[in-house]
């Protein structure tokens, strides 16, 4: 998890709000992208999957990852 840039999966960060918090930046957490629409991802926050959007989602967005 990188600090104000979130969690980095192929090459491309995504973000969630619950990211601000400070327990759980520079730590690595599991996660989990949905190979049918790049723009989406997931990460095991505090016992729940949340989805993180990339930054770069509306060029991504149901994209499989072949497509991208």
């Amino acid at each position: 998890m990188q600090p104000g840039q979130g969690i980095k999966v192929n090459y491309l960060y995504y973000w969630n709000d619950a990211f601000r918090n400070p327990a759980v930046e520079k730590t690595e957490v599991p996660m989990r992208y949905d190979t049918f629409d790049m723009g989406v991802a997931y990460a095991y926050l505090e016992g729940s999957w949340v989805k993180c959007i990339s930054i770069i989602c509306t060029k991504l967005a149901l994209k499989t990852f072949l497509q991208q």
